[in-house]
C-alpha cells in the first residue's frame, strides 16, 4: 500500500516484514532476560502495551530531533510537517517499560504495528541508565538515516 508523501511514495510495511523484525529482535534477547522498551515521545504517556514495571532513564548516543517528514496527522504533501525522532548523537530522557516474558511476542507485535507503519524507524537494543542507578537493555526506535523521509540536518530556524 502506498500514499503520496512529499512528492514521494510512502509505502506501509507489510505484516510479514514487520513480523520478521519482531522475530529478529526477540531472537537477540537472552532467554532469561526481561524485555524492556524505552519510550521517548508518545510512548511515555500512551505506551499502548501491557507492562509490569516502569521507570525513568536516559540513553546515550541518540537525541530527539525534528528529523522526520510527515503528512500523516500534520502538514500536507506540498508542505509536510516534521516529527521528532531519535537521531544519532547526544542523549535522551524517557520512560522504560518491562514487559512480562510470557507476553513479549504479543506486546512487541502491538508496539511494532504502531511504531513501524513504515520503514522510517528501525528498532534497536540500547542501554538505559535508570535514575535508580541500574542499567537495563531495552528496545527503542531510531530514525533510519537512509530513509527518504529523513531530513538530514535542517537548520533550527527551518523547524
Amino acid at each position: 500500500m502506498a500514499m503520496t508523501q512529499a512528492g514521494n511514495q510512502m509505502r506501509f510495511m507489510e505484516d510479514h516484514e514487520r513480523q520478521a523484525i519482531v522475530d529478529r529482535m526477540l531472537a537477540t534477547k537472552a532467554p532469561n532476560e526481561s524485555l524492556w522498551v524505552f519510550g521517548y515521545g508518545s510512548l511515555m504517556w500512551n505506551p499502548a502495551i501491557h507492562f509490569t514495571a516502569r521507570s525513568t532513564g536516559q540513553i546515550f548516543g541518540h537525541h530527539r530531533r525534528f528529523c522526520l517528514w510527515s503528512t500523516l496527522g500534520r502538514g500536507s504533501p506540498e508542505n509536510p510537517g516534521l516529527m521528532l525522532a531519535l537521531d544519532r548523537g547526544g542523549s535522551c530522557y524517557g520512560v522504560i517499560y518491562e514487559v512480562a516474558p510470557t507476553a513479549a511476542a504479543t506486546e512487541l507485535d502491538i508496539l511494532f504495528r504502531r511504531e513501524l507503519m513504515t520503514s522510517a524507524y528501525r528498532p534497536l537494543w540500547t542501554r538505559v541508565h535508570l535514575h535508580e542507578g541500574q542499567v537495563r537493555r531495552a528496545i527503542t526506535f531510531v530514525i533510519d538515516p537512509n530513509h527518504d523521509r529523513y531530513t538530514h540536518h535542517l537548520e533550527e530556524h527551518t523547524t
